[in-house]
């Protein structure tokens, strides 16, 4: 794997329909607490506590398909999830480049939308994941080298980086200055070069 440095500029289903599930506490109370980066680790939870503790939430399925009845191709199977910092959004992608925006409440697809991400079909959505403090913005890595910014209010790519071979994952700092990109190399080289941009 080489990890390249960019600065900055989330029930199980058939398997015919491709979905993904969110879970969230029961309390629908709103946080009065900005969206933030955590500041600390959160504590892990004993094992007498766990079953209490995930008692409390629901599961919602989300399906990405207009046609729940109908098959779907497995390049349309959601393959990446993310949730965004204050919890209004999620992101899914798949590996025929649909990359959607979800209103947790809401989940049926008529109610999300699709960003589209350029190039030919041969390309394949990999990683999605939100920056850690702006709800709006959103990084995408796809098979073309290409990693995407988007804000989510316009709908749009509002830039991109080209960091080669085959970015598969990515990862923001915590406080959303920079994002680095995992890539795929070839392991004859044995070499790991990081694309600091």
């Amino acid at each position: 794997m080489d990890v390249s440095g960019l600065g900055s500029l989330g029930k199980e289903s058939p398997p015919t329909s491709a979905s993904f599930s969110s879970h969230s506490s029961a309390s629908s109370e709103p946080s009065s607490t900005p969206a933030m980066a955590p500041t600390q680790r959160a504590r892990s939870l004993h094992k007498s506590a766990f079953t209490a503790t995930f008692s409390k939430l629901k599961t919602s399925v989300y399906t990405d398909n207009l046609r729940p009845a109908a098959p779907v191709s497995s390049s349309h199977f959601i393959r990446t999830i993310s949730w965004n910092a204050n919890g209004s959004f999620v992101a899914t992608g798949a590996a025929d480049k649909t990359l959607r925006i979800w209103n947790p409440e809401r989940t049926n697809v008529k109610n999300s939308t699709e960003l589209r991400t350029p190039g030919p079909a041969t390309i394949s959505l990999e990683r999605v994941a939100f920056h850690p403090i702006n709800e709006n913005e959103l990084a995408s890595c796809s098979t073309d080298g290409m990693v995407r910014f988007w804000d989510v209010r316009s709908k749009a790519s509002v830039g991109e980086v080209r960091v080669g071979e085959q970015p598969f994952t990515l990862a923001w700092t915590p406080d959303g200055t920079n994002i680095v990109a995992g890539r795929k190399v070839s392991i004859t080289t044995g070499t790991a070069w990081p694309i600091i941009c």
